[in-house]
């Protein structure tokens, strides 16, 4: 089992931003795998989705290329996936305004 790191990254000042999930070693810092996350409305979950049955667990969708995989990952205690729920709704909150903009005069 790898324990580690889980940095939410958001990058650019552009709406919307990129937002990078990154799982690094927790003494170098070196990464071990990166999931993007793009929310949309075809895809809510944009790279991580909440398992049914508890509020700690997740799964990410990892990219390398054209490969994908699906990385199970879980927290330790309630408030920490309760702080990582909400950074990712503070990412996904101005990228999902900017897509309901319409000009208005």
């Amino acid at each position: 089992m790898w324990r580690g790191r889980l940095r939410v990254i958001e990058r650019g000042s552009d709406l919307p931003t990129e937002c990078l999930l990154n799982l690094e070693d927790k003494d170098s810092g070196e990464l071990f795998a990166q999931a993007p996350y793009k929310p949309s409305k075809q895809n809510p979950n944009g790279g991580c989705e909440a398992v049914l049955d508890s509020s700690r667990y997740f799964v990410l969708t990892v990219v390398d290329g054209t490969n994908r995989a699906y990385i199970g990952m879980g927290f330790p205690e309630r408030s920490e996936a309760f702080d990582f729920n909400v950074a990712l709704q503070g990412q996904s909150r101005p990228q999902l305004y900017h897509l309901s903009l319409s000009p208005w005069y």
